[in-house]
């Protein structure tokens, strides 16, 4: 390889692969995508091969970018995190981070996955969830500036607002059982087989979430199956747990299963002629209003960390 003394094109290729995206990373940036275009291109003539590939989903690294890419990471992380050390020398006052979420994101994607890491890296900034079905609407906490952030199942109620949508990960209902029911993984079942399989065993849902509720109940009317649970639970993670306990099924959002499918002690039925309701996990930020530097990192942890959820949800679909 040549001696490459440009640092940008390092830093623009770092941003391109952790994001996933060019366009992302040329918002990141402050750029134009045709500039972090430009620089993929010469760093990529300087290297003497492609380090990266765009496919429909975004962009993919090659043989010669991972390897790129591992060499880089650590200085390129060094660096990015220089500021963030110099503080530490200053006790800095506590700041707060304000973001919107439902009920769901936070308990079963936000807690688990994000805030502890970032609360890690970042102790003198405080996150703070608000549920957003309690109160005000997403839309308008974001209108009157209370959250920086703010996570929607779908972009629906967003078209009119001068917002900056985010796709996360995509979060389809599934069917599961405690690990117990074996004779149901092995394969893909008919909805006959199943109602067959499960005719002794209790329904389980939960009331949470009053449109999931009314959902099943139409959906399964349309089936002709008999919406009729033998638990309703307050929460998901009620029901989840007398699900766990190998009592009965239940059908929930893939993330709030994920710990335990991971875990081994729930398992995915895949049911052929069930079509189970899927949405987009989005997330949102206005247009004209500049994120602060904490909610700049917690977004891009959020990217980074939704990535990995998607793999391992998919894993189980």
């Amino acid at each position: 390889m040549k001696e490459i003394d440009n640092f940008d094109w390092f830093k623009t290729f770092w941003h391109v692969a952790y994001y996933g995206s060019i366009t992302k990373a040329a918002d990141i940036l402050g750029v134009v995508p045709s500039t972090v275009s430009k620089a993929i291109a010469m760093l990529e003539d300087e290297v003497g091969d492609k380090i990266l590939v765009r496919t429909n989903r975004g962009i993919r690294l090659t043989k010669t970018g991972d390897k790129l890419y591992s060499i880089i990471y650590p200085s390129i992380e060094e660096l990015m995190d220089v500021p963030a050390k110099m503080q530490e020398r200053i006790p800095a006052e506590p700041r707060n981070l304000c973001v919107s979420a439902s009920e769901r994101m936070i308990q079963h994607f936000l807690v688990p996955y994000v805030i502890p890491v970032f609360s890690k890296q970042h102790s003198n900034i405080r996150v703070k969830c608000i549920d957003y079905t309690e109160g005000a609407t997403a839309d308008e906490l974001l209108k009157n500036q209370s959250v920086s952030l703010a996570f929607v199942g779908t972009h629906f109620f967003f078209r009119q607002l001068n917002v900056v949508p985010t796709g996360l990960f995509e979060n389809p209902n599934v069917c599961v059982m405690g690990a117990n029911h074996k004779f149901l993984f092995d394969r893909p079942v008919s909805l006959e087989e199943f109602e067959c399989a499960v005719e002794d065993m209790p329904f389980v849902f939960y009331r949470e979430n009053k449109l999931s509720f009314f959902y099943y109940q139409d959906y399964f009317q349309q089936m002709g199956i008999a919406f009729e649970p033998s638990f309703e639970m307050p929460s998901i993670h009620a029901a989840l747990s007398i699900v766990e306990a190998g009592v009965g099924y239940t059908f929930v959002p893939a993330i709030c299963a994920l710990n335990g499918l991971e875990s081994g002690s729930l398992k995915v039925v895949h049911i052929r002629d069930l079509k189970l309701w899927s949405q987009r996990e989005f997330l949102f930020r206005l247009k004209e209003a500049k994120l602060s530097n904490e909610a700049e990192i917690f977004e891009a942890m959020v990217i980074k960390k939704s990535m990995d959820i998607s793999k391992r949800i998919e894993s189980y679909l």
